[in-house]
């Protein structure tokens, strides 16, 4: 998983939000979760 290659590389956020309007500006790649468990991964498409 990508995460798990930014953490070896040094570089990772966990960022919590319901706003993907911020997300979008300050990600790369996107994981959404619902009750604990991964349902959606995927790269962030700036406009």
């Amino acid at each position: 998983m990508r995460f798990i290659e930014l953490l070896q590389e040094g570089v990772a956020y966990l960022f919590i939000t319901h706003n993907f309007g911020v997300v979008e500006y300050l990600a790369h790649d996107i994981a959404v979760m619902k009750d604990g468990k991964l349902v959606e991964y995927g790269a962030a498409e700036q406009s």
